[in-house]
């Protein structure tokens, strides 16, 4: 039953306790003593009613609100996870080679390294390229059969 009926239930008993014309006796002031708590506390239902609906309006907000900024977090955070995974791939191996002519250490990509590129030493600026015959020393650096035979 809605409180606001429940309301206009008990002010229609008050009319009709009124309407009796009940005498100030002992039960006459019961009844209307009952009367006034039924009235009070459907008055209080009926405040509690309304107090609830705006609660859930209200969370109702909060939650739509919530949701707008976990999306916008979670967007934020997938955009971020790209990003490092773009990095990541971004992200290029060194390795380090052993020049042939200077015998300094110079950093090279993987990549050209692994293809056999021609490579060009920044140290002396000559050219060479790595085969399948060159191999890691104890520094795990790239080195020419001859400088391997050298080290040992």
């Amino acid at each position: 039953m809605a409180e606001k009926e429940l309301t206009a239930r008990v002010a229609y008993l008050k009319g009709l306790a009124e309407g009796m014309e009940i005498p100030d006796s002992k039960e006459g002031k019961l009844l209307r003593a009952i009367l006034d708590v039924l009235e009070e506390t459907a008055q209080r239902l009926e405040a509690l009613d309304k107090d609830q609906r705006e609660l859930t309006e209200y969370v109702e907000e909060i939650d739509d609100d919530l949701s707008s900024l976990q999306e916008y977090v979670y967007d934020l955070e997938e955009d971020e996870d790209e990003e490092e995974e773009e990095g990541e791939e971004e992200e290029t191996e060194l390795v380090g080679v052993k020049c042939p002519h200077c015998h300094q250490t110079a950093y090279f990509e993987e990549e050209l390294v692994d293809d056999f590129a021609q490579l060009t030493c920044p140290n002396c600026g000559e050219e060479f390229s790595v085969d399948e015959d060159w191999d890691y020393d104890d520094d795990g650096i790239l080195v020419s059969p001859e400088e391997l035979k050298r080290e040992q």
